[in-house]
């Protein structure tokens, strides 16, 4: 990345798979402004933040080498388009009716809830919500004559429409209905807007995709502001009506020549149970398709009904007409959302699929890049096991675009597993939660007793918003995004990232440290992700002594949670080694499991909160939120959950009675009675601290579980008790006067030879090295890993 805002010049990349098997080939894709990049491919050993090439362990690779750089763009933003209807003849007329709720009204954007539309002759027809939240269909034809047809009255944000478009050749007329639903005991309000496009002569501007909405509204000469053309075809011309790409929530496509398709008046709103027809429907039957008395596929001339309620787990768009107009979406928008029939009697689609036919589209919604191959990347047998990086260099500026290399099949296995926490990293994937610095400072004091800052990897950031964000972020509607992929450049997942919070390592480069005191230690170690053990299971995990985590585990699928237990209950041991684990339910598709996909709900510490009746993960169609809510907290897992966070001062551990259990002796050899456990740290100078979890029998610990050191009255009142332990809401829950605000060191363990040491604080691992690793938290981290490895 580049070293600071000033500076323009940049390299960065991804490649297509996360994690692969030593022998395996990966694609990586790279954009630069540079005329050439170099590449190394290397494997991290310890933490750094500035790069300092002389020190990275290269790896020789048939990859490394000088090659042509070039810029590659993003097609950012979510639509869904329907291939088999860009060229239907539409000889008479068409119709165009959908329910939509706009959720965001821009000044000078147009956002588009369909299009058919030829991008590169500028010809087709649209409806747009134009800036002051006016509905305006246009219509261009081949010769440049154009219609506007404008709403009555401006939409309002988050209110529900009925709205369709006509437009009848042989009468020469074209409708606008916008029609507001009701609202509870609220009745709705009507608005029909007719044109009859024969009568006016009139100049007017041509529609510009490059331009605001101020370049290309006109309004008609009679002063109704409802349309105006100019040399108007004849019936028969249908010139109205020409080919195009038809779009839902977009207003065109620009193909470029590397072959991406870049949306165009990208829409941040919903569009609930759209349909069309090759023909003007009647006032009659549009009231009557309002009112629920004509299905939208009994109506003569029907092209296409879609049910958005089908196959939310996919990019399918599926027609219930019969035609087989089917489509795809773009970019994932979310699905499984409540329509403007909902009314509160379901709460799942699962419930009730008729109230789930709406696809919320935003313009920030990012998949794939779909970035062209720049070198293949061609591990090699002998390569160990590992975190790699390809090394991106140009003048000034490196990238690290990292991958996981595992064991081949059949190949030896270390008996040590690092099971990196890569949906943590995709789920704070590009945030850019740091802008709160500026929106709210109060939020800044009340949470940190550190100067924040914004550096410049948040800048670059801030200033491409085409590589998307993070499920921490929220659209420009200010709704929560739900959706993180890893087919970007992901560039909060790099060595250099420093958290704005703390200005410190968090996530990736905190785990990090973990790696450099397994290799200081001399511990042989494999490596794999959390793709790999939702794909695989305890298959994954069963020629394993023991599996460390890494320092914040937070997003787990159900997949990767049953993986787990099975290996456990095999007698299986677990160093969890972090902090707020467990916490998320996540969703992945086996088939696709680039992407996860989150419902915050209405509990927990959250960036957002889920809209009523969407809490349902459309990829999997189980309940999102926390997984305590669905009866697996993690107490009942590992022996803590999450208890507080905060990010002013990280104290040490004191030993309680628990320490000098027989059963425990083996994890404090080493370690005076008296001894203050991590009281230091290359993070907050504490290994307690950040976000901290708590026994708690009363939420699932198992009476087993032993309770070794704790932080209990010893952190300061910039944390918290989190607020699923508040029922009420009153003075005294901070870390200075509410006991359940902290961090305990525990050890579980089973008869059948299963067992877990848990530290509860994602700081654990940024004390590891402190000193060269004399300190009594690597010594407390051998000693358990020594005794779980069978390491002498």
């Amino acid at each position: 990345m580049n070293r600071d805002d000033e500076q323009h010049e940049f390299v960065m990349g991804y490649a297509n798979k996360l994690s692969v098997q030593q022998g395996d080939a990966l694609e990586l894709k790279v954009s630069t402004t540079a005329p050439e990049f170099d590449v190394e491919i290397i494997r991290f050993d310890h933490y750094f933040c500035e790069p300092d090439p002389s020190r990275d362990r290269v790896i020789a690779s048939t990859a490394s080498g000088w090659y042509p750089g070039r810029v590659q763009e993003i097609a950012i933003g979510s639509y869904a388009i329907v291939p088999t209807l860009a060229d239907v003849s539409l000889e008479t007329g068409f119709t165009f009716q959908c329910w939509f709720q706009p959720l965001l009204i821009q000044p000078s954007v147009a956002q588009c809830v369909f299009a058919r539309w030829d991008a590169e002759n500028q010809r087709g027809f649209r409806l747009a919500v134009e800036s002051g939240g006016i509905l305006l269909a246009s219509f261009h034809d081949a010769r440049g004559g154009g219609i506007h047809l404008e709403s009555e009255e401006s939409l309002i944000v988050d209110r529900w429409y009925f709205v369709a478009v006509r437009i009848d050749l042989v009468a020469k007329t074209i409708t606008l209905d916008v029609n507001g639903c009701k609202r509870r005991w609220l009745s709705r309000t009507t608005s029909r807007s007719e044109v009859d496009y024969g009568w006016f002569e009139s100049e007017m501007s041509d529609f510009d995709d490059d331009a605001g909405d101020e370049e290309y509204r006109h309004v008609a000469p009679n002063g109704n502001g409802q349309g105006a053309t100019r040399s108007a075809p004849d019936a028969e011309d249908h010139g109205w009506l020409p080919a195009g790409d038809f779009l839902l929530g977009a207003g065109g496509l620009d193909r470029r020549e590397a072959g991406q398709a870049f949306p165009l008046h990208c829409l941040n709103g919903k569009i609930d149970r759209p349909a069309c027809w090759n023909r003007a429907l009647t006032d009659v039957e549009l009231d009557a398709l309002e009112t629920g008395t004509l299905r939208p596929e009994a109506a003569d001339g029907c092209l296409a009904v879609w049910d958005l309620a089908q196959d939310v787990a996919t990019n399918k768009l599926v027609d219930i007409s019969g035609n087989e107009h089917h489509g795809r979406t773009v970019n994932m928008p979310m699905r499984a959302v409540t329509g403007a029939n909902w009314d509160g009697t379901a709460v799942t689609i699962a419930q009730n699929p008729a109230h789930y036919g709406a696809i919320a589209f935003h313009q920030d919604d990012l998949d794939d890049c779909g970035w062209e191959t720049d070198l293949i990347v061609q591990t090699e047998p002998d390569w160990p096991s590992g975190v790699y990086a390809a090394r991106l260099h140009i003048e000034g500026s490196y990238d690290y675009v990292p991958f996981y290399l595992r064991p081949s099949a059949g190949s030896p296995k270390a008996k040590v597993l690092f099971l990196a926490p890569t949906n943590t990293y995709l789920a704070y994937g590009n945030e850019k939660q740091f802008q709160v610095i500026w929106t709210d400072p109060d939020f800044i004091a009340k949470s940190t007793d550190v100067d924040v800052e914004v550096k410049p990897l948040d800048r670059f950031l801030l200033n491409h918003p085409e590589l998307g964000a993070s499920i921490y972020d929220l659209h420009p509607d200010g709704s929560g995004i739900c959706h993180s992929s890893r087919l970007r450049p992901v560039l909060t997942m790099r060595p250099r990232f420093l958290h704005w919070l703390h200005n410190q390592a968090r996530h990736f480069p905190a785990d990090l440290y973990l790696i450099e005191w397994l290799e200081r230690e001399g511990i042989a170690y494999d490596v794999a992700t959390d793709e790999d053990l939702h794909l695989h299971g305890a298959s994954l995990l069963d020629d394993y002594a023991v599996v460390l985590t890494g320092s914040h585990p937070e997003y787990w699928t159900f997949p990767m949670l049953q993986g787990l237990e099975a290996y456990l209950e095999g007698g299986g041991k677990l160093m969890y080694l972090g902090g707020n684990g467990f916490y998320w339910v996540t969703a992945m598709d086996d088939a696709s499991p680039h992407f996860i996909e989150v419902r915050r709900g209405v509990s927990g510490i959250r960036a957002w909160s889920s809209h009523p009746g969407e809490i349902t993960l459309a990829t999997t169609g189980e309940p999102g939120g926390l997984w305590r809510h669905r009866g697996l907290p993690p107490n009942s897992l590992c022996g803590v959950g999450f208890a507080s966070e905060g990010w002013g001062g990280a104290p040490g551990y004191v030993r309680t009675e628990g320490s000098f259990d027989s059963r425990a002796a083996f994890i404090f050899e080493g370690v005076g009675d008296d001894e203050i456990i991590g009281d230091f740290g290359f993070i907050m100078n504490g290994a307690a601290g950040d976000e901290i979890d708590r026994l708690d029998y009363d939420l699932g610990t198992p009476t087993e579980t032993l309770r070794l050191a704790t932080t209990e009255l010893r952190h300061s009142d910039y944390y918290q008790l989190v607020v699923e332990d508040c029922s009420f809401v009153l003075p005294g829950l901070g870390g200075t006067e509410e006991p359940r605000v902290r961090a305990d060191l525990t050890y579980l363990e089973d008869r059948n030879g299963g067992a877990v040491f848990s530290t509860g604080s994602i700081n654990w691992i940024g004390s590891l090295t402190w000193n060269g690793g004399r300190n009594n938290v690597s010594t407390i981290t051998r000693n358990v890993l020594q005794r779980f490895a069978g390491i002498v």
